[in-house]
């Protein structure tokens, strides 16, 4: 199977080789014919510039000729014979005169024919270097018969024919020369009487013919009406006549006066043009030659198109990978999804259908991931508590017993805890009254080991791993949770815990089991030993008891905060009620707010008064709801104001109380069903809540930030993400127990940092926490000093590196979830720079 990279690849190639191979069809076919045509046109031009420059030369010497010719002619009309002699002077004269202005001129004569005259033969003038032209003997023609024209051609053939005529080359014995000449005959009184002729250096017409080139060795040549060599640079005779044969009788064709030809194996073509002496100047070329500049052409078309079908291909390749490279790495992404690996990354986020599918898969795989935890969270909790169940306490017993194995375990201890009396509840009061009770003492184990996980692993019973701070504080921490409330004589029935702990040993215990076990006997004497201390309620007593007035209370003795101006009502409030409750007392609502802040976990409810200085009792509601730690604990408005009791329970207060008190007991009443309510609240509150960090989880961090919303309308707010870099490595170089510590760290200082900047945190999953808070300016100093505060230890602080992503002004989007989509992309521009604390999401 070729690959998608592959196969676009090879699509648009052979469209690009289609393409230019038609593009390279049409040009060729174009250029061979414009090049065919320039090539025609240039050897036909050739052959017409160098016949002009010939005609020019042979009528000069013609003009030459003729003009001597006509006046002899016209001057022996009327001579008598006796005046032939002067004649031939006055001849003899002007040819002088017109020879040594005609260019090429080797001799010029007036020869007289012997039938006229034996003793006026006429004159022969020949040119000698640098002596000008120097009289010659003439040639005796009485030697040859005059009427033979194979022999003294110059005299005979103008006699026969009684015509101007020009002869081809021949060599003239009395010169010693190859010379061509031009002779005319001159007649009185229509008899013919001589020859007057010219005759020319056969090298003049070879430098004018051979002026005449085209190509690299195409040359001229001349031959006469009869397809007589008259001139050729050629002066072989076999060759000559090989030459001419093959032009008269030609291969081809090709146009008016254009033939090609084949010549000693070469292909050649030429172009003649009559001359208007009856010769013809013939151009010829080798056809390689003539073909040349278009078959470069050609080539160099050839070689262009090559390389841009090689550009192109680099080009396609080059797209083909921005487009193939994303989709590479989506397929590894979902193959690290499909082995269970969400923590991939993709850098794509081009505005295209790629982009948007890379976004769209991340989303996808980050609802997957988030949809997995939730299911894993949901099968590893207990359904009734919210804690972890059996099951997770069997994966936590396994990992540990590797690390037993491994002799790298660290201190830890195990605390069992199991609520007295349940069956007896279920039994009295029924199972709903027996949940509530396991609820109830749920809480209040989580709330005692608020730093270590709890497993429900049976009805009533209770697993607790003690590490860190909780490990340090073991001992009192399993004293408070065994403790009786109250007096011993007034214990319910269900309001106690038994709770054993046995401390992990290397020489005592091979396997988490044999801790269990200890634990679990000092669990079992702990309840034999409160069974026999305590004395709970006649049966009588009990059964007068209904079920609306059981009220299961197992937290230690609860905390209460009077919040109240007047001192005078503090202290009235405070004396009815604490006999059963530990009091706190504040002034005003600041000094409220800074109580619970100081006590966070301490105080189970808040007695507020709404008319106080400072902050009044709704800006103190409207700030705790605000706040992640403060707005669980429940309130009772107290006030004079009966109209404001539909808008206090608005804003979060639980009940209302109105001045002057009611009866102690009504108060007493309520304030208990409002702490009831709270715990109930509480075991919700441990849904909401990361178990490891107990930071909002995901789902109930997104409902607050809605809230917060609502209640900063007028605000920049904006959204912060914040993960450990390379979370994996550290986990696997350091153990699970490490990273563990590292998150419960950052969680600590995110909670501690919301508070100071009023925001509110939340762990989303694995090592990622996000924060949405008032838009801050020098967030660079903010997080330096969130690093610092958090790792104070120098080894963590060296081998830990975060880093954080803010989208200010993050309202701009409606959409919650892609608020913190974005910081987290801001966060990931910045994993592979170290130096770099944190970025902004900048829209691209």
């Amino acid at each position: 199977m070729h690959s998608i990279r592959t196969k676009f690849t090879l699509t648009v190639v052979s469209v690009i080789l289609i393409t230019l191979s038609i593009a390279t069809a049409i040009s060729v076919v174009s250029i061979k014919n414009l090049g065919r045509e320039d090539a025609d046109q240039m050897i036909h031009l050739t052959a017409k510039m160098g016949a002009m420059n010939l005609e020019q030369y042979f009528e000069s010497v013609e003009q030459s000729v003729r003009t001597v010719s006509m006046l002899v002619s016209d001057s022996f009309e009327g001579m008598p014979y006796e005046d032939l002699e002067i004649q031939v002077e006055h001849a003899r004269n002007l040819f002088g005169r017109i020879a040594y202005n005609t260019n090429g001129v080797l001799t010029y004569y007036f020869r007289i024919d012997p039938e006229i005259s034996e003793d006026i033969k006429g004159f022969w003038y020949v040119y000698q270097d640098g002596e000008g032209f120097k009289e010659h003997e003439v040639t005796d023609i009485t030697q040859y018969d005059t009427s033979d024209t194979s022999a003294l051609v110059w005299f005979t053939v103008p006699k026969l024919t009684g015509e101007g005529v020009w002869l081809p080359p021949y060599h003239t014995e009395n010169l010693g020369a190859q010379v061509i000449s031009y002779n005319v005959p001159v007649y009185w009184k229509d008899q013919f009487v001589g020859v007057i002729g010219i005759e020319i250096d056969y090298e003049m017409l070879k430098k004018e013919v051979e002026n005449i080139s085209i190509f690299k060795s195409g040359y001229a040549f001349i031959l006469d009406e009869n397809s007589v060599v008259f001139y050729h640079p050629l002066l072989d005779s076999e060759q000559l006549s090989l030459e001419t044969t093959a032009i008269n009788d030609p291969e081809q064709f090709i146009g008016i006066n254009h033939v090609r030809y084949n010549y000693e194996g070469i292909e050649k073509e030429a172009a003649w043009i009559p001359l208007s002496n009856g010769m013809r100047l013939y151009v010829c070329a080798p056809v390689s030659e003539i073909n040349s500049r278009w078959t470069d052409m050609i080539g160099k078309l050839l070689i262009a198109l090559l390389v841009i079908l090689v550009i192109s291909i680099i080009a396609t390749l080059r797209f083909t990978d921005r487009i193939t490279k994303p989709l590479d790495d989506l397929t590894e992404a979902a193959k690290q999804v499909d082995a269970g690996n969400y923590d991939f990354t993709l850098n794509y986020d081009k505005d295209d259908e790629i982009g948007i599918l890379t976004r769209t898969f991340k989303q996808l795989a980050a609802n997957t991931k988030e949809k997995i935890a939730k299911a894993r969270r949901v099968a590893a909790s207990d359904s009734l508590t919210g804690v972890k169940n059996k099951y997770a306490y069997a994966e936590w017993e396994e990992n540990i017993n590797t690390e037993i194995k491994k002799g790298e375990q660290k201190p830890f201890a195990l605390v069992l805890c199991d609520i007295n009396n349940l069956k007896e509840v279920n039994d009295l009061y029924g199972h709903k009254a027996g949940d509530t009770c396991i609820r109830n003492g749920c809480a209040k184990i989580c709330r005692i080991f608020s730093h270590s996980p709890v497993f429900r692993v049976g009805g009533d019973e209770f697993v607790v791993l003690l590490t860190g701070a909780d490990y340090l504080q073991r001992k009192e921490l399993v004293e408070r949770v065994t403790a009786v409330p109250g007096d011993p004589s007034k214990v319910r029935v269900g309001e106690t815990i038994a709770a054993g702990m046995a401390e992990y040993s290397k020489t005592k215990h091979d396997s988490v089991q044999k801790v269990f076990e200890e634990a679990d006997s000092a669990m079992y004497n702990r309840k034999q030993h409160m069974k026999e201390s305590l004395v709970p309620k006649s049966d009588n007593d009990i059964g007068a008891i209904t079920d609306s007035e059981y009220i299961p209370v197992i937290h230690d003795r609860k905390q209460i905060l009077i919040v109240d101006d007047l001192e005078t009502n503090r202290e009235i409030l405070g004396d009815l009620l604490q006999s059963e409750y530990g009091i706190f007392y504040a002034a005003d609502g600041e000094e409220a707010l800074e109580v619970m802040r100081n006590n966070i976990g301490d105080i189970d409810l808040v007695i507020l008064d709404l008319q106080m200085p400072k902050k009044n009792g709704k800006e103190v509601l409207a700030e705790m709801q605000l706040d992640e730690d403060l707005m669980l604990i429940p309130v009772v408005v107290i006030t004079v104001d009966q109209e404001s009791e539909l808008e206090c329970l608005k804003i979060g207060a639980m009940d209302f109380i109105p001045k002057p008190y009611p009866d102690i007991d009504i108060v007493k009443a309520r304030i208990a069903k409002c702490i009831e309510l709270s715990e109930d609240r509480e075991l919700i509150r441990y849904t909401e809540r990361d178990k490891l960090t107990t930071l909002l989880n995901r789902e109930y961090f997104f409902r607050y930030v809605s809230r917060f919303d609502h209640a900063y309308k007028d605000a920049v707010l904006d959204a912060i993400a914040c993960d450990v870099n390379r979370y994996h490595t550290v986990t696997k170089e350091y153990g699970r127990q490490y990273g563990e510590r590292v998150l419960r760290c950052i969680g600590e200082g995110i909670k501690t940092l919301a508070r100071e900047i009023g925001g509110i945190g939340c762990r989303e999953d694995g090592d990622t926490f996000l924060l949405y808070c008032p838009h801050q300016d020098d967030y660079e100093q903010l997080f330096r000093e969130f690093v610092a505060h958090v790792f104070t230890d120098n080894e963590m602080a060296e081998n830990i590196h975060l880093r954080f992503g803010v989208f200010t002004d993050a309202k701009q989007e409606k959409d919650i979830e892609e608020r913190f989509v974005r910081a987290k992309i801001a966060a990931d521009s910045i994993k592979d720079d170290p130096q770099k604390l944190f970025e902004y999401y900048r829209q691209s």
